[in-house]
């Protein structure tokens, strides 16, 4: 993606391998994981759009506002690298002086997607900024074959039992 025509312009970009294929809607306002579709048993794996990260940061008035992937954001245009294997986007807050950048890559394992988001402050004063990435909302297993579970290991890292509940991530 190049740029943006409008404001209110739409992309959906795919991301795939021989085993998954994303989906993503980027427009201006941000971007939201649409599709988690496992190729080889034809599953689809979101049951819900989803943001894809979360973060947070003080304001001057001493409130806490937060800010989500597809809400409270401002994107640069798309870029997808490497055969469709990679998407990189980057944005900035819309109320505050925070840059982000988001790489989502499938890994050379097959049905393996890996996420980095790197957050950074412009402004001239110092910001508590807390981050929850990803953040995937809606999640469906296939089957009960045996206990699963999905590990985040960042920070203190989370660990959700995955079940047809469609658990969140973050």
């Amino acid at each position: 993606i190049d740029e943006f025509d409008t404001d209110d312009t739409i992309y959906l970009v795919l991301v795939e391998d021989g085993t998954l294929l994303l989906e993503f809607r980027v427009e201006r306002s941000g971007i939201t994981l649409t599709r988690i579709w496992n190729k080889r048993i034809r599953f689809e794996h979101l049951a819900e759009p989803s943001p894809l990260f979360e973060f947070s940061a003080d304001a001057p008035d001493g409130s806490r506002l937060t800010f989500q992937s597809n809400r409270g954001v401002a994107l640069s245009p798309a870029e997808k690298l490497a055969g469709a294997r990679t998407l990189n986007v980057a944005g900035r807050a819309t109320s505050f002086p925070l840059e982000f950048s988001l790489k989502i890559k499938l890994s050379e394992e097959e049905g393996v997607a890996l996420a980095s988001l790197r957050i950074t402050n412009r402004g001239t004063t110092r910001l508590i900024v807390s981050a929850i990435a990803p953040r995937i909302t809606g999640l469906v297993t296939v089957r009960h074959q045996r206990p699963m579970m999905a590990v985040i290991p960042q920070e203190i890292g989370t660990v959700v039992p995955l079940t047809k509940l469609a658990p969140s991530i973050g």
